[in-house]
């Protein structure tokens, strides 16, 4: 569905088989987000200080281009395994 072999898949769930506590503080959001059930996903990235966050949600994705989102990439599943071919190259 998403381009990413069965070893894609398998390495990708090993970066996030590491799990973190993330508390979202009621501060103010950045930027809006068009879908209110986006808020808490955006919001725990942002607080989590994710350097990415990988979905398959147009309402995230249009985001994306954002300079208020910082360091935080909004990227799909297939890009986000490019990153991670790029990087173990």
């Amino acid at each position: 569905r998403y381009g990413l072999s069965r070893d894609d898949i398998t390495a990708i769930s090993r970066i996030f088989a590491v799990t973190n506590e993330v508390s979202v503080s009621s501060t103010t959001m950045p930027i809006t987000v068009r879908d209110p059930k986006d808020q808490l996903i955006l919001a725990s990235a942002i607080e989590g200080n994710a350097h990415y966050l990988v979905t398959g949600d147009n309402d995230l994705l249009t985001l994306r281009d954002d300079p208020k989102l910082g360091d935080l990439r909004i990227v799909t599943a297939a890009e986000f395994r490019d990153v991670l071919n790029t990087t173990s190259s």
